[in-house]
């Protein structure tokens, strides 16, 4: 049987609850021989591709369903199929991340496919216990960050050069993560890596943002234009082809490419691809601009420039791409609301960012430039009273991150707020602030 899905229901179920595991398939076209068996298996894992069996169940392919089901005839060829299962789990399983693994053998022992699905979470229904999980998981994470910054910092000095800081983050990042040593497992990315990657692209986006001032930015205006634009359909040709060639080729099968019925709908798909790799990365550049203190050259304005058409040429592309897919393999007509739904876009995150931007002018006040005797002055008055000056900055930097990350929410959520009719770009919003 060809199996489509395995469901797990709730989707990260709790220790003291019960929790139903659904197979969705449908029966093979060509039926093999009965009787068929099933052996399901759950497995909790150390790391990634690191784990142990803990839980069998094995019972035949058709008591699976109820007696007047026929998923198991084999007239019943090609015919959708589900099957539910439900176990409690007690509060002595262990805590932490699971594998599910489904195998179907012939009557002759031959194991005729197997599917398995990774990264099931089974948290912990004890108060207690989740404080636990959530204690160790922001420890874990600041030694990690921490590490990763004292070891990171090194790289440029052992590389001779040659490599930035930001590659030492990363690599300490693999190191430290779930497919090495497990320091940060899949469970604490789970219980704290939402709120950590909105604090974080929050203040990367931020960061992006502050770094651009469009009156800088107008004699360059021209230049970067050109530069997006051969970069774009650079990247669009190359990768598409690229992609085509190494699938029709047979060097390296590609599993989006090989489900598509036919050459056009290949190269739709491809060229989709290939619009998401015209994106660029405001962290890298930021990163590297601000370890090399150049902010203020040309070179630096440009990258970032670049940066910041590339995200509206992104959006522009992924949604006509995507469009194009929708059509070559299902069928329709490419219509204007397309283009409309990518104005209405840009259109949503430019008033989001300026929305922001005003907040974060009440909370940070533009001061006018001074002398260097009265920014003395002011110095001495201000160390005079009751609120330290260092005070006054932490308030104002967590406000400034506040608005930032409230701002990144809101971007997320506006796709759920409008039933999926609309969408932001958050790093557009941030740098448009």
């Amino acid at each position: 049987p060809a199996l489509d899905d395995i469901v797990v229901s709730p989707a990260v179920p709790h220790l003291n609850e019960d929790v139903t595991i659904t197979l969705v398939g449908r029966a093979p076209m060509r039926a093999p021989a009965l009787p068929i068996t099933v052996v399901g298996s759950a497995h909790i894992c150390r790391r990634n591709a690191d784990c142990m069996p803990v839980f069998t169940y094995n019972t035949s392919f058709c008591s699976l369903f109820p007696s007047n089901e026929s998923a198991c005839d084999p007239a019943a060829s090609g015919r959708p199929w589900a099957a539910s299962r439900s176990w409690f789990l007690p509060l002595g399983i262990v805590r932490g991340t699971y594998a599910l693994q489904v195998e179907f053998y012939s009557s002759a022992g031959e194991m005729l496919a197997c599917y398995e699905k990774t990264d099931v979470m089974v948290l912990a229904e004890l108060f207690v216990n989740k404080v636990r999980d959530l204690r160790d998981a922001i420890v874990s994470f600041a030694i990690a960050a921490s590490s990763s910054y004292a070891v990171g910092g090194m790289f440029p000095f052992l590389s001779r050069g040659l490599l930035p800081q930001i590659t030492g983050f990363l690599i300490i990042g693999i190191v430290v993560g779930p497919y090495m040593c497990n320091l940060v497992s899949h469970m604490h990315i789970y219980l704290i890596g939402d709120l950590i990657n909105r604090i974080s692209l929050a203040f990367i986006g931020g960061a992006a943002g502050a770094e651009i001032f469009l009156p800088e930015f107008r004699a360059l205006l021209l230049p970067l234009t050109f530069q997006v634009v051969f970069i774009s359909v650079a990247t669009l040709i190359l990768c598409t082809l690229g992609l085509l060639v190494v699938h029709e080729t047979g060097l390296l099968p590609i599993t989006s490419l090989a489900m598509q019925s036919s050459l056009t709908a290949r190269a739709a798909v491809s060229l989709l691809v290939a619009a998401l790799m015209t994106a660029r990365s405001p962290a890298s550049a930021i990163a590297i601009i601000a370890e090399l203190k150049c902010s203020e050259s040309v070179g630096a304005k440009m990258a970032l420039g670049v940066t910041v058409l590339s995200d509206i040429v992104v959006l522009v592309l992924f949604s006509l791409c995507t469009q194009t897919v929708r059509i070559v393999t299902h069928g329709g007509e490419f219509g204007p609301m397309v283009l409309l739904g990518v104005a209405a876009q840009i259109s949503v995150s430019i008033v989001l960012g300026l929305f922001a931007g005003q907040l974060m002018r009440l909370a940070l006040p533009m001061e006018a430039q001074r002398d260097d005797d009265s920014a003395e002055k002011d110095e001495l008055a201000r160390s005079s009273t009751f609120v330290p000056l260092s005070a006054v900055v932490g308030v104002r930097g967590f406000a400034l991150l506040s608005i930032l990350t409230a701002t990144f929410y809101c971007a997320q959520q506006v796709c759920a707020w409008s039933g999926g009719v609309l969408r932001v770009e958050a790093l557009l919003a941030f740098q448009m602030g």
